[in-house]
């Protein structure tokens, strides 16, 4: 090892290598972070201007600040938030202890053999802690295929590894790794517990003429129970998209499934004696168990008990605010400005830890929607797609957002994707409800109803639910269908309070399509003064976000 690597904390910094260690396992960094982290390890406490970053990682090249935003957010990814403390307006400065390494780290002994011939068991001081929402994806299988097509399979592991380590608070075992095992006959156990892992994923590949099937579990690695299992078939339309598709569906059940598994085994210790991330996972399980102000209300105060503990806390904040813009959303009240200038400070102080966590972005463009704000909301969304096209959220969001834009023409596509995505998520109610509106503002009141009964099925007693039900029915002519539907509306507590206070759109195109086809239904199903609602709703919408 050269005089020039650098140590820090639990991490070596070879600058000839372009590497990056942490314990002696390499750390992927992109070439420009892996250049900032070089700099401002060679100068530890001293301010690293932007211009500097930008004279030396983008020599020669003119682009936005917000690159350098996201650079750092990958450095800080890798190597821990704390370690670069932003300098407002000047630059960065590296908080850590810097210290010169001329000797190599010492690597690790193989185990020894036994009398059996086999390795030892690695002794528990050489293996590494055991970590919260920890997982190793081995590597799926084809058993059918020759070998000149196994890189199909390979590719599976390495691109579901990826996704998997984009979960918050997570730590996946490097595809590499996992790879490096394939072929052998694996004890579970034995490979989680030495790498450090709770949760094992394995899977098999089919492929026929016609479809690619996956067989996936996930098992608890200490006790063997199957946490999660499940078959994914898709159309054979072309490796890449093969690839891509079952991926985006893998990624989307499993990031549910891993929530859930952990913060059940969180709840066993406690409430008061978890950490923050513990308490973050507890209210996305929370959640999981279906849709409701208590339920949502409840995962709030389990996200401020984790600031509590570790104020700042950013996963914590970007929940938090993924919560509280939905009851503000789903429940107005009179005090909606106040809330949503909380909801806004939480996204901003979150997404300035973590810049490139696509919801957090999608929650962005949701509080820009309720601000009347429908060309930052679109930027924030294409943010959340660009990071992450495969985010079921921000495709369920970006549907809406083309209702409101008055393009519900287009929404269907983004909808049918999120749920193809993930067909088992407890939100699917929005989705179903959202393709019902794009439906009905289209004029395909067909279309509309089967949708509208999914999303009741799951909400009987959501009030714009049984509304859009009553001016489809009535549009087809089902008058004793959309009297019904009306009915039930009309008896909902606050229903009518609510529609006055919903923040949908200033868009005309949007508001047009409205009157047209939802407040005329609602109209001929037998709701006399539906015209006078509307005057009222159109009004709010008009004067909402200006002074």
């Amino acid at each position: 090892m050269p005089a020039s690597a650098l140590r820090f904390g639990h991490f070596t910094l070879l600058p000839g290598e372009q590497r990056l260690l942490r314990e002696g396992a390499e750390v992927p960094l992109g070439p420009r972070a892996f250049a900032m982290l070089c700099q401002l390890a060679r100068r530890p406490g001293q301010l690293v201007t932007k211009d500097e970053f930008f004279q030396t990682v983008w020599r020669g090249l003119v682009v936005e600040e917000s690159n350098l935003h996201v650079q750092v957010s990958l450095l800080r990814k890798a190597i821990g938030a704390d370690a670069v403390l932003n300098v407002p307006g000047a630059g960065y400065r590296f908080v850590l202890d810097v210290r010169e390494a001329a000797e190599p780290e010492p690597e690790r002994e193989p185990p020894e053999a036994g009398a059996s011939g086999r390795a030892a068991e690695p002794t528990s001081t050489s293996r590494p802690p055991l970590r919260r929402l920890s997982v190793i994806v081995l590597p799926f299988v084809e058993s059918h295929a020759p070998p000149e097509e196994a890189y199909f399979a390979d590719a599976i592991t390495d691109d579901v590894t990826t996704q998997l380590s984009k979960i918050h608070g997570s730590y996946v075992i490097g595809s590499s790794t996992a790879l490096a095992h394939k072929g052998e006959k694996l004890d579970i156990a034995t490979v989680a517990r030495d790498l450090g892992v709770r949760y094992v994923l394995q899977g098999r590949v089919e492929r026929t003429e016609a479809s690619v099937e996956a067989n996936v579990r996930l098992s608890d690695a200490a006790t063997g129970a199957v946490v999660w299992s499940d078959v994914i078939e898709v159309p054979r339309v072309g490796v890449g998209h093969i690839r891509h598709e079952l991926v985006a569906r893998l990624a989307a059940a499993l990031g549910l499934e891993l929530i859930a598994a952990e913060a059940g085994r969180s709840l066993v210790g406690g409430a008061d004696n978890l950490e923050a991330q513990d308490l973050v996972m507890q209210a996305l399980a929370a959640s999981r168990e279906g849709a409701s102000r208590e339920r949502y209300e409840a995962a709030i105060r389990l996200c401020d008990h984790a600031l509590r503990l570790q104020p700042d806390f950013g996963p914590a904040l970007a929940v938090r605010a993924r919560f509280r813009v939905a009851v503000t959303a789903v429940w107005p009240g009179p005090d909606d400005e106040a809330r949503i200038a909380q909801v806004d400070s939480d996204i901003t102080r979150a997404l300035a830890q973590d810049s490139l966590d696509a919801r957090s972005h999608a929650t962005l463009a949701r509080v820009r929607q309720l601000q009347f704000r429908l060309d930052a909301a679109k930027a924030a969304l294409d943010q959340a797609l660009a990071l992450n096209p495969c985010d079921p959220m921000a495709l369920g969001w970006c549907g809406h957002f083309l209702i409101l834009s008055g393009q519900p023409d287009a929404a269907p596509a983004l909808l049918h994707r999120a749920l193809t995505l993930s067909p088992r998520d407890p939100v699917r109610w929005v989705w179903f409800l959202y393709l019902a509106w794009a439906h009905l503002l289209s004029g395909e009141y067909e279309q509309a109803l089967p949708w509208c009964e999914k999303a009741q099925a799951l909400m009987p007693r959501w009030w714009p639910l049984l509304h859009l039900h009553a001016a489809a029915s009535a549009h087809l002519d089902r008058p004793d269908e959309a009297r019904a539907a009306l009915a039930r509306a009309e008896e909902v507590p606050q229903g009518r309070e609510y529609a006055l206070r919903f923040r949908h759109s200033q868009n005309e195109e949007f508001l047009s399509r409205h009157r047209q086809h939802w407040v005329m239904g609602l109209l001929k199903a037998g709701l006399p003064d539906a015209l006078e609602r509307f005057e009222a709703f159109a009004a709010f919408q008009r004067r909402c976000g200006k002074p």
